[in-house]
């Protein structure tokens, strides 16, 4: 079936649906696919003012082409297939026989996360079992050992080790791990508190709001696009009746400080970009400088806790 090529604005109509890409795998596959027929059409000087204007950066807008041209993904029903863009590219980079092995152990599925599929993917080249969790541990020493008294403790440790069916790998933890996990806990502390934050607001705001943005829990406003957390805020405040002179950012860090500021540092660490994570501390430094509503005490401590990198 040949994709029909949009204009500029026809695919922008398309984009600001509820669930920007696609809220199926079989939406964001149609998206996909426009955008791989715009990408064919269209002039350069087009493609990059509509990637400007849409905040679509140019390693997104060719994720969506790959995924339009991967024909691995075309022999799964849609209904079959993860339901987010990130997961399907996760699906996308893997080499012929990482995708096999994914299929026989079920990995690909309607259920799967872009986390859980880059998980088993690490695992899988690292030749960790996908089947095993890894738990990374530092153990501390006061003193040197000498080779026997090495030895004598990692059998001491295996024995304890077996008693959870566990194995112990020696070595250390490079730099560049321990920092990916340090983003990744804070990522995970950032979405796990904004959840909690976000739940009166999604539980007050009316059915029809819920529905015209695809948004039914906090969980899924807490790991929206900053386009669609703040549309959502906004139309939240003007439901409340709250008197305000415009809804634009300042009203919003203004009303929802740490809500803000947390989706924020939510973007900033789970992104996989080093431009847009340059970008994006860039702004969160701007912002937490200049805006008055983030000098409190306790936004300072917010700051502190979930982005240290930012603080003092």
């Amino acid at each position: 079936m040949k994709t029909r090529v949009l204009s500029p604005d026809d695919l922008r109509r398309h984009l600001d649906q509820p669930g920007r890409y696609g809220k199926t795998a079989g939406a964001v596959l149609e998206t996909c696919a426009l955008v791989a027929a715009a990408d064919a059409s269209w002039t350069q000087a087009e493609i990059e003012s509509f990637q400007q204007q849409e905040e679509i950066h140019e390693k997104v807008w060719g994720k969506l082409i790959a995924i339009s041209k991967d024909e691995r993904l075309k022999q799964f029903n849609a209904s079959d297939l993860p339901k987010s863009y990130t997961a399907l590219y996760a699906l996308v980079v893997m080499s012929q026989p990482e995708w096999d092995a994914a299929v026989e152990e079920g990995v690909v599925s309607n259920k799967a996360s872009s986390r859980s599929i880059l998980d088993w993917t690490q695992k899988r080249r690292m030749g960790t079992p996908p089947d095993h969790r890894e738990v990374i541990m530092t153990l501390l020493l006061r003193h040197e050992l000498d080779r026997e008294q090495m030895l004598g403790l990692q059998q001491e440790l295996n024995i304890i080790c077996k008693r959870y069916e566990g194995t112990i790998f020696p070595g250390r933890v490079s730099a560049r791990t321990k920092s990916q996990l340090d983003k990744r806990e804070l990522s995970r502390r950032c979405l796990d508190r904004l959840k909690v934050l976000l739940r009166e607001i999604v539980r007050e705001s009316s059915e029809e709001m819920r529905e015209s943005f695809g948004i039914y829990t906090s969980s899924e406003l807490a790991q929206s696009s900053k386009k669609i957390f703040s549309a959502f805020l906004q139309r939240h405040l003007a439901e409340s009746g709250a008197t305000v002179h415009d809804l634009g950012e300042d009203t919003l860090i203004t009303h929802y400080p740490e809500q803000y500021l947390l989706h924020l540092a939510y973007l900033w660490h789970d992104s996989s970009s080093t431009f847009g994570r340059m970008t994006q501390e860039r702004y969160l430094r701007r912002i937490c400088a200049n805006h008055e509503s983030l000098k409190m005490p306790e936004l300072k401590e917010v700051i502190k806790n979930f982005i240290p990198q930012i603080a003092g």
